[in-house]
Formats: structure tokens, sequence, C-alpha cells
């Protein structure tokens, strides 16, 4: 628990009385009405300001300065949303100032910011330029994200390196880092506000608190400013207060940012965090191996749902038709409605079809449960299923009422996607379907997974395990560079899904045991991902998907 000194407390008595209306719901209310004032507003100001802009352009072309102004512009078609013309106009800025580091980075966050595997390989040689006459930390983090997309993920983490440790030079020369404080906050290097994604404001933040708690990282006063417009839900961001300072006060957020930008635990708060105070993980590998750590120690769950919360919860359930003294699951099939995958595909090989999971659903019935579709409300609405309620398009959506779901329900059913990632902090289990990357699973012992099968489409087969865990796929998370490769990530089915569900059920219920020859076929998937991940993976799979794809798994010979 926090103890704020007296000037904290005077420091933050602006942010006390913004969550008392927020609680009486008079902020709401006028958050939305200026939200809509100013929207008009600020087009007209925007459009306004190109007009101005385009002064000074005319003035340096006319200076014979064309570099910059192409620069410019370049700036100013990115800002329009005309991803083309800005990437034409800081190429010409390259032919005509070959030596300008500024310009490639620039031409470099433009074309990593798409998802054409060609834009992206561009981007990288544009970045890897950009460093070489000027190294900064935008350049490096950019490079790390770049290869992250195009499947080259040990350059991505040694990119992503080399940009914290140049951010941690330049902390360390700052001296108010001698105070003891530090930020979690949106990326000012990148523009990736992670606590806009809800696995980033529960993984990260989660795994933050973990490694300072194990005393593997050095110990701060945390502060986090995050401007309810940025956050993915506010009920779980209230609920860290017991480990941070909370601002979300926007002239307080403004004031500090300077000061924050400076002081960011960078280390933790990217796609890859620092682990062991030497190297980097991806985030949800250092979760998994935190987890095993946090398991080891008998540690509890870092969060408890409020007594109000929780009677709020079940009184909202009720209403939504399930028996006061029932059993519930909560279920996310992931559709891309959140994060646009309409417009944006390179994430499509995390969906799946809601229609595969109605036999598990109906085994939860049997079993005198209910299920409780979570998500968000621009998923297609879902087909009748016997006690099942589909929350996202209902009245009773918030936020708090998703944490409730997910933090009270028996387990959980999900796929790799935001939801996943709450379930660990209030120690609920899991059920994930649907994987890829194949060892994206979950993090806690008490969970079980199946991962997505690859198929080649030029062999006319299925990649073995082993195969699928090559190098450039194993931490493959771009559709479009799998599909270039002919391969194809294939859904589980009905059934798979059902008998997952079921082995779930079994072990909740006491009458599950896993013989001998699940524990050999589940150690020979295991190694499969110890050259990658260092450790024994705290999960399992389902037995009877390893046993139906026992052919793909490494033979003794």
């Amino acid at each position: 628990m926090t103890n704020y000194n007296p000037t904290w407390k005077r420091f933050l008595s602006g942010q006390i009385l913004v969550n008392e209306l927020r609680e009486k719901g008079l902020l709401g209310f006028l958050r939305k009405a200026l939200s809509k004032l100013m929207f008009g507003i600020s087009w007209r100001i925007r459009n306004s300001l190109l007009k101005i802009a385009a002064v000074p352009l005319s003035l340096l072309a006319s200076k014979g300065d064309l570099a910059r102004a192409h620069f410019y512009m370049g700036k100013i078609l990115y800002t329009l949303g005309d991803v083309s013309g800005a990437i034409e106009s800081y190429e010409r800025v390259v032919e005509l100032k070959p030596n300008w580091a500024e310009a490639y980075l620039q031409l470099g966050t433009v074309l990593c910011n798409t998802s054409n595997i060609d834009l992206l390989e561009r981007s990288i040689a544009y970045l890897r330029r950009s460093i070489a006459l000027k190294p900064s930390i935008k350049a490096y983090l950019k490079l790390g994200f770049a290869h992250f997309y195009t499947g080259e993920f040990a350059e991505s983490l040694n990119a992503t390196q080399n940009g914290v440790k140049l951010y941690n030079e330049q902390q360390q020369r700052n001296p108010l880092s001698k105070l003891g404080i530090r930020f979690l906050t949106p990326e000012y290097y990148t523009g990736w506000t992670g606590l806009g994604a809800l696995g980033h404001l529960a993984g990260n933040v989660r795994y933050y608190v973990q490694v300072g708690m194990l005393g593997d990282r050095p110990q701060y006063r945390t502060i986090i400013l995050a401007s309810h417009q940025q956050v993915a839900n506010i009920c779980l961001l209230n609920y860290w207060r017991r480990y941070f300072t909370l601002v979300t006060n926007p002239l307080l957020i403004f004031c500090l940012k300077p000061i924050a930008k400076g002081l960011r635990a960078l280390d933790y708060s990217l796609y890859n965090v620092l682990f062991d105070n030497d190297r980097m993980l991806h985030v949800a590998d250092a979760c998994a191996v935190v987890q095993k750590k946090w398991e080891a120690e008998n540690r509890p769950p870092l969060l408890t749902l409020l007594s109000s919360d929780s009677e709020r919860g079940w009184q909202c359930l009720q209403k939504m038709g399930v028996p006061k003294d029932a059993w519930f699951v909560s279920l996310h099939v992931r559709e891309g409605t959140f994060t646009g995958d309409e417009k944006n595909v390179i994430h499509n090989y995390r969906n799946s079809d809601i229609n595969t999971y109605r036999k598990a659903v109906e085994s939860i019935a049997k079993r005198g449960g209910w299920v409780v579709r979570i998500g968000d409300r621009n998923m297609k609405p879902m087909p009748p299923m016997p006690q099942a309620i589909d929350y996202p398009l209902s009245e009773w959506k918030s936020d708090w009422m998703d944490i409730f779901l997910l933090s009270q329900c028996r387990f959980f059913i999900g796929t790799c996607s935001g939801p996943c990632d709450v379930t660990p902090i209030f120690g609920v289990p899991s059920v994930l379907v649907n994987v890829w990357p194949m060892w994206e699973g979950t993090w806690s012992s008490k969970d079980i997974f199946i991962p997505k099968l690859l198929y080649s489409e030029v062999e006319d087969r299925y990649l073995t395990f082993k195969e699928a865990s090559a190098p450039r796929l194993w931490k493959n998370y771009n559709s479009q560079l799998l599909a270039s490769w002919g391969i194809g990530a294939v859904d589980n089915t009905l059934d798979e899904i059902d008998e997952i569900v079921v082995e779930m059920l079994d072990r909740l219920d006491g009458c599950s045991n896993d013989e001998e020859q699940d524990n050999q076929l589940q150690e020979k998937f295991n190694e499969l991902a110890a050259p990658h991940l260092g450790y024994v993976p705290n999960n399992r799979v389902g037995k009877k998907f390893l046993s139906k794809w026992a052919p793909l798994l490494p033979t003794n010979n």
C-alpha cells in the first residue's frame, strides 16, 4: 500500500476531487458533452493550422531549402492520413539530403506503421540508416517494432534493448533520477499507448508489480499518468491504486509530462521488457517466468475484487437471468472489432469463430453452469446457445462489470487477446484455445491451452510442432507474413474446444488424472520451447489435443 506524505496529498488533491465527481456521475456527463463540442472545433482548428503551415513551406522552398520543405510536407500529409503522399515526400527528402538522420527516422516510422511486408522491410533499412547517422531512442524502438512484425524476433529484442540502454544512459544524467520516482505512461517515443489495450494494462502493469515485489528491480515510487481517453478499463486502472500513485487529471498530466518523459520506466512498459536486469524478453514470456517464481513462493493473487463490486456484480448477473446460486464461465472470442482488424489485417491470426464454441457451451450447461460472453459492443451477436448470455450487446455492459466477470467466473475461456491477461491477476484459471504463437498461451499452472496448427499450402500438410517452432515462426505476429510464406494458422475444431473445456471441468471437479502417457507427450511438447524460452512452460496443453496430434511431436529417434 502506498503511503502518501502531506506534500503528495496536496499534490493529488485535484485528483481526489475529480474522483469524487466521477463517482457521482457528473464528470462523465460533462466529459461527453465537451467531447462532442470540441470534436467539430478541433477539426476546424487543425485545418486552419495546416493552411498556416503552407506559408513557411513556401518560404523554405523559395529559399532553396527543398529538403526541409518536403520534410514538413511529409509531416502534414501523414497527419492528414495520406500515408503514400507522406512516404513520397520523405523519400524526396533523403534524396536531397542523404545524411539527415531525422528524415530517415521519419520515413522509417511512417513505413513501420503499415501492415505491408515490403514497406516494413524498407522501414528496417531506413531506421538502420538513421541509427548509423545518429543513434536515437525512437529509432531503436521503432526498429524493434519493425523486426517484431517481420518475424525477426531476436533482432527485435536486440533493437529494443539498445533503445532502452540509450534511454537509461540519458536518464542517469537527469538530476531528477535520484528522487526515486518513475512513471508508467503512454510511450512517448513510439506513439504506442499501452494502457489503451486491456492486455497491456493488465500484463505490463502486473509484471512491473511482481518483479518489484520479488526484488528483481529497483524500488521506486511509481506514478501512472493515465487520462481516461487513453485507458482501456478505468475500473482495472483503479484497482492498481494499491500499488501506484494514479494521476488521471488532464491538467496534472499535462504538467507532469515533461518530467515523466525523462523518468519513464521504459524497461517494463514495451512489448519487450527487461528481465533479470540484463536482457529483454517478450512481455508474455517474462510474465510466464515471473508467475512461475511467484507460485513457487506460494504468493497470493495480486488483486481481489472489492466486496461492493462483487455484490453489485452478482445483482447484475441475476438481472441478466443467471440464478443466484449458479456458477458461470466467462467466454471471450476475439473478432478483431476492438482493434479494427478490417483495416489492419496484421493480427487476423488471433481471431476465431464463435460458432465453434457451441459444443463447449452445451457441455457447461449440462454440468449446471452458465456462460457469459464478454467483449466489445461492435462484436456480431452471439448465436442462441443454452444458458448463455450475450453480455457485450446488453444494457449491462460496463468497465466494472467486465472486471467482475473476469475475476469471479469459475474459469475463463479465451483466445490470445486482452481479457486473458486479466484473469491471472485475480487467480482465476483459464482455458485458452486457438492460441498462436504456440507458446503465447497463459501464465498460471492452473491453466490449460491448445494452439492453432500451421498448415503449409505449398506442401499440402500440417507443419510438425518442431517446424512450427522454427526461429521465423515461433514468435510470428503477422498474418500477412505467414500468408506470404504460404502458411495458414488453422482454427481449433468444435470438438477440440469442447474436449479441453470438459478437461477443465473435470479438473475443477476433482475427477481428472494425468496419466504417464499424457505427461510424456507434454514433456515432448515442452522440450520444443526450451531453446527459445529458456524455461519449462507453466501451463499444460490439452490432453486429448496432444494425443490426437501426437504424430506432429518429435519422435524418439
